[in-house]
């Protein structure tokens, strides 16, 4: 189920706040094939057989808008990230979905 906030200061409410997880979805092999292509990252980073680690994290554009949802807001950036756990190897024609928490949230 998706969040709705009715905009970004809404989201200092949320800290802490399980999102819960998105719909699944099959990372199939000519989407983990085609992002792992030198052509594609420079980079064929990652286990033998498994889906590209940064192919997972760029599937979070993919989920976020499942889990939240901010109104009256222009624009959205993405800063980076900190730090990143990867606990096991993803194999193409795995079901994946995400999960989010508002970990921290700063009024500006």
């Amino acid at each position: 189920m998706t969040t709705h906030v009715d905009g970004p200061a809404d989201l200092l409410d949320l800290v802490g706040a399980d999102l819960g997880g998105s719909e699944w979805t099959e990372l199939d092999a000519a989407r983990a094939e085609s992002f792992a292509s030198d052509a594609v990252t420079g980079d064929r980073s990652g286990a033998e057989g498994a889906a590209p680690p940064y192919l997972l994290l760029s599937l979070v554009n993919l989920f976020l808008p499942e889990l939240i949802v901010v109104d009256h807001m222009s624009m959205g950036v993405n800063v980076g990230l900190e730090q990143v756990r990867f606990p096991a190897p993803v194999a193409p024609g795995s079901s994946i979905r995400g999960r989010g928490e508002v970990v921290s949230a700063v009024e500006a």
